[in-house]
């Protein structure tokens, strides 16, 4: 009897397949039904003017809005409070790790780690870098999916494969609309498939793509990868099963171990543009994460930006809190600063000056209008900063 449904089934789905093409080719009886077309023909004819569209950041460098980032990293390495950390600056709007942040509202979906627990981590990262909570709370939203983890799963009937998404799948894009960047904690158990069947696994990235291009967010999702490719990153291959995980990401981000026991947040792929160099952290003793400072070099390298503000200012110019382009605050500031400062490098060592002074209360985010009625940010010296001169 299995024997005879089995044929049956094979033969009905030979029969509709063969109908849905010929439909397709206008022939048959469902000719005449608009089907979704697959592929769409690009415009040629103006083809003088094509331009690349800009990638909008969410995170510089490391979370591009509207595409997929993988980040990987051991079970126990902290990336869940790494992502957290990443998560609540974003909300805030504040540099870190010498990196702009876009403030962005951020929807941060825990599927491993109940809500109670990321909201005690969140607490302590709020506390250590002095982040609001009345803005935290306003901008961030906590989702607990503990209880109903799974987001796709796969169905295999008659021989074939197909993902199915879950209910809970649905609430996620349900609850991401007006969300900048959307965090989704972790892939072992969003996905309840093969992480080794690569047309499965592409088939579930792109279900999440789908929701990062609908709602113009950044969508990072965490994934567990094992203790040798957590340690050194395995020559920048920092995750684990096909490579359809990697293919798919356009970016990839992995917290690797070094030599010395330090942890790393490494961009190991990035399609769209430049990666952003290794960040060294460092763990405090409340196990919050933060870049690890350069001893006497970055506070000297604070001390040279703080004075050509200071030289800045006093000549009537302006200090733009913007990390790039033409007026970047690292380009305001050259004639203020010695050689060593020239170039990429020492543009990285005055946004990371930047950063400290900003974060010490030294200089502080102030907003002015230009002569074409336009609001605009500078950095200035805070108060506290200038009544000590």
């Amino acid at each position: 009897m299995v024997g005879v449904l089995s044929a049956r089934q094979d033969a009905a789905d030979i029969e509709g397949r063969a109908a849905l093409r010929a439909a397709l080719d206008g022939v048959g009886p469902l000719a005449g039904i608009d089907y979704p077309r697959a592929l769409k023909p690009v415009d040629l004819s103006d083809l003088a003017n094509a331009v690349a569209n800009p990638v909008d950041y969410a995170v510089e460098a490391l979370l591009p809005r509207r595409y997929l980032t993988l980040f990987g990293g051991h079970g126990g390495s902290g990336k869940s409070t790494v992502a957290l950390t990443l998560a609540a600056h974003i909300v805030a709007g504040r540099e870190w790790a010498g990196l702009y942040f876009a403030k962005l509202p951020v929807v941060f979906i825990s599927l491993e780690d109940e809500g109670d627990l990321v909201r005690y981590r969140l607490k302590k990262i709020a506390d250590h870098y002095g982040l609001s909570h009345s803005d935290l709370a306003a901008g961030l939203t906590i989702l607990d999916g503990t209880d109903f983890p799974t987001l796709a799963t796969v169905n295999n009937a008659f021989g074939e494969k197909t993902l199915i998404t879950t209910n809970a799948m649905t609430e996620v894009k349900e609850a991401v609309t007006g969300a900048g960047v959307i965090f989704v904690d972790n892939s072992s158990d969003a996905y309840d498939g093969d992480i080794n069947d690569p047309a499965m696994v592409r088939a579930f990235l792109r279900e999440l793509i789908k929701i990062a291009r609908s709602s113009d967010s950044a969508l990072c999702l965490l994934a567990h990868i094992d203790k040798a490719s957590a340690k050194y990153g395995s020559m920048g291959n920092s995750y684990t099963g096909t490579t359809a995980w990697h293919n798919t990401a356009r970016s990839r981000l992995a917290l690797v171990v070094g030599d010395d026991g330090t942890f790393e947040l490494r961009q190991e792929k990035l399609n769209l543009g430049k990666k952003a160099d290794p960040i060294s952290l460092e763990w405090t003793d409340r196990g919050v994460p933060q870049p690890i400072r350069f001893g006497l070099v970055a506070r000297d390298d604070e001390i040279m930006v703080l004075q050509a503000i200071r030289g800045a200012l006093a000549d009537g110019g302006k200090v733009s809190t913007s990390i790039s382009g033409a007026f970047s605050a690292a380009r305001s500031l050259e004639p203020y600063l010695p050689p060593e400062f020239a170039g990429s490098k020492g543009k990285r060592r005055v946004d990371r000056a930047i950063v400290a002074l900003s974060a010490a209360g030294k200089i502080r985010r102030e907003t002015y209008r230009t002569s074409d009625r336009k609001d605009r940010e500078r950095w200035t010296l805070a108060q506290v900063q200038a009544d000590e001169d």
